[in-house]
């Protein structure tokens, strides 16, 4: 119930290693007496008495190096006895809870794609922790987040545009012919989409046709007619209108 959700084991020189756990039981658990530990079987790094709740972040920390940048509702632990030191190689993180139960483990290699100052994340909380696909280098501009969401975790509505993959026919339209725009449209989120597609030509809307359905991960392929244009060259701009869609920046094409 208490998994492991991020981890640094390369920190730069203004940084520390730091592990993050996420809380998915339904009750509130008190974590005195939990402990993290490396491989190392004789380590004994003990958390504090503290109830959490379902969802809650927990940072644990080998000094208080990040605290100024972990959300202040976010528990923030440097255990007793020490922090176990992450090896840059490779090393194991395991959780335990007061009866020397296993409760979460991985084993991280250095091929996993880590790197100076560059934290590993769980694509989604409720991944395999011991899986290596369940983990990504992160992403975010500063290169961790803890105690925030992960930056590898898909939006829960994100459809985009795939630019490179818009062709049109014919190649080379007559000043009297229709014009065919192809264009994919990807689910890069967690939850069926649909939406608007519209084609403007200097902010003016030529045409307009609708996606059908999109399931996460999936990729469909739309066509939109467009009346002849004059003649000339027509930058045309395409947007995508998915509901809800949080991720705006990849909807312009």
């Amino acid at each position: 119930l208490l998994m492991i959700n991020e981890f640094l084991p390369q920190p730069k020189s203004d940084q520390c290693e730091y592990i993050e756990l996420v809380y998915h039981g339904s009750s509130p658990l008190n974590i005195q007496d939990w402990r993290v530990t490396d491989e190392n079987t004789g380590s004994n790094y003990t958390l504090p008495t503290f109830t959490i709740e379902q969802s809650d972040l927990i940072v644990i920390a080998g000094d208080s190096t990040l605290l100024n940048i972990v959300p202040a509702n976010v528990l923030y632990i440097v255990p007793q006895g020490g922090f176990p030191v992450l090896n840059n190689t490779g090393d194991e993180i395991r959780i335990f809870d007061p009866f020397e139960t296993l409760i979460d483990s991985l084993y991280y290699t250095d091929d996993w794609g880590y790197m100076d100052g560059i934290s590993m994340e769980k694509i989604l909380p409720s991944y395999q922790s011991e899986d290596p696909v369940s983990w990504k280098p992160c992403t975010d501009d500063f290169g961790i987040t803890p105690g925030a969401g992960n930056s590898v975790t898909p939006l829960n509505v994100d459809g985009t545009i795939i630019s490179d993959s818009i062709v049109h026919e014919p190649e080379f339209p007559q000043h009297d012919q229709n014009i065919t725009i192809i264009i994919s449209i990807a689910n890069v989120g967690l939850s069926t989409i649909s939406g608007i597609i519209t084609i403007e030509d200097n902010d003016e809307e030529i045409s307009t046709t609708s996606t059908p359905p999109i399931t996460s991960g999936d990729t469909t392929i739309v066509d939109v007619t467009v009346q002849p244009l004059s003649s000339g060259i027509h930058p045309l701009t395409i947007l995508l209108d998915i509901p809800q869609d949080t991720n705006p920046e990849n909807d312009v094409a």
